[in-house]
């Protein structure tokens, strides 16, 4: 695990600095509660992401969102006496296609759609990695055109769908904040 994440890290950082070919760089966060399940019953949950997007000078009208999610369950932010017991988590990394769509000069619509590789641990014994589909859609407020700050804020929908192993699956609903550094 350390490996792949040293490699992603890797990529990122050496991406960020040729520019040359990106219009725009964000990075956000995301939070939210709803629900997963692998080889066990649904599961309230809560989920934290994290992402790192990109808008190609190439193709306008996409960018291209990388981002890990960890979700858990709900019961493991309540107080507890008992060290031994095991709260059910995912992790998951997902390379995403984003559109956006304005609706106004404020609103905008936000889809996207890609690839999936997610960690089930819904059990203490269960450690398998489910490949499949993460999709995410979003309302969201534009700030940059209102006052200049370059943020996004949106309320949204993601999800994983996974078709291999366990066939785990999520589905939450979520605040999210985008920085944009490059415009």
């Amino acid at each position: 695990m350390n490996k792949h994440l040293s490699i992603i890290l890797f990529l990122l950082i050496f991406s960020i600095n040729s520019s040359g070919q990106i219009n725009s760089l964000s990075i956000g966060i995301a939070g939210g509660i709803g629900n997963m399940k692998g080889n066990s019953p649904t599961q309230t949950s809560f989920i934290l992401i994290g992402f790192v997007e990109l808008s190609p000078s190439f193709w306008n009208e996409v960018d291209f969102r990388f981002d890990y999610s960890y979700t858990r369950k709900l019961e493991y932010l309540f107080p507890d006496n008992n060290p031994k017991r095991y709260y059910p988590t995912m992790q998951a990394f997902s390379l995403k296609i984003i559109f956006r769509q304005l609706l106004s000069k404020v609103f905008l619509l936000e889809e996207g759609l890609g690839p999936l590789a997610l960690n089930d641990r819904s059990y203490s014994d269960i450690n398998e990695w489910d490949y499949g589909v993460s999709g995410w859609f979003a309302i969201g407020l534009d700030l940059k055109s209102v006052n200049y700050l370059p943020l996004v804020i949106s309320v949204g929908s993601h999800f994983g769908l996974t078709v291999t192993n366990t066939t785990a699956s999520f589905n939450t609903y979520c605040i999210q904040t985008q920085y944009f550094f490059l415009n």
